[in-house]
C-alpha cells in the first residue's frame, strides 16, 4: 500500500529535487527526494550532519541565518555547490524558509534543485557573448550599435574610433542622424 509519505517521496524523486529540514545550526533533521540519484548519499548518511559541511557557499547560509534572526529576511533563494559522495560539486539552487517554534526560529526547511544544465547554458552564453564581442571589437570595418528609439550610440568598435576620429566617449554623446 502506498502511504502519503511514500507518495511524496516518490514525487520528490521523480522531480529530481530534494527537500530538507535543519535545526537552527543547519544540522540536517530530514532529507528526502532524489538524495541518492543527485548526491550519491543514502538519506541516513546525511541525517545529523551539518548542511554547511556539504555546501561550498557556507557564508551565504550563515548570512541568511543572521538576517532571519534579525527579522530582516524570511525566505532565501541562492545557488550553492553541494559536495556529493564522490567528492564532486553539484550546482544546486536552494530555497530556504525559517521554521518557528514558540515564536522563535528553530530551524529551516527548503528545497534543493539540480541546476547543472542552467549553469552549462549560462557558461555557453557567456562564451558566445565573449566571441561576438571580440569579433565586433576587432573587426577592421567601422561598426556601432545604437538605440533605435533615441538614436544614441551604445557601442562603437576600435575601427570606428580610428576611422572617424572621435573617442568612444564622444560617440556615446552623439546620435546617429
Amino acid at each position: 500500500m502506498n502511504t502519503p509519505y511514500q507518495a511524496m517521496k516518490s514525487a520528490l524523486t521523480a522531480m529530481n529535487d530534494i527537500i530538507l529540514k535543519t535545526d537552527i545550526d543547519f544540522n540536517i533533521d530530514l532529507i528526502q527526494g532524489a538524495v541518492m540519484s543527485l548526491l550519491g548519499y543514502d538519506e541516513r548518511q546525511l541525517l545529523g550532519k551539518r548542511l554547511t559541511d556539504y555546501v561550498h557557499q557556507r557564508d551565504a547560509l550563515q548570512e541568511y541565518r543572521a538576517l532571519v534572526l534579525q527579522d530582516k529576511r524570511k525566505e532565501s533563494f541562492f545557488d550553492a555547490d553541494f559536495v556529493c559522495s564522490d567528492g564532486k560539486a553539484l550546482p544546486m539552487e536552494f530555497s530556504l524558509t525559517p521554521v518557528y517554534g514558540n515564536e522563535e526560529v528553530v530551524g529551516f526547511v527548503g528545497v534543493g534543485r539540480n541546476i547543472s544544465e542552467r549553469k552549462r547554458a549560462e557558461q555557453a552564453l557567456g562564451q558566445s557573448e565573449a566571441r561576438y564581442r571580440l569579433l565586433f571589437e576587432n573587426n577592421p570595418s567601422p561598426m556601432w550599435v545604437y538605440d533605435l528609439l533615441t538614436h544614441k550610440f551604445l557601442l562603437v568598435n576600435t575601427a570606428a574610433v580610428r576611422h572617424y576620429g572621435y573617442t568612444a566617449v564622444q560617440f556615446n554623446e552623439m546620435k546617429v542622424e
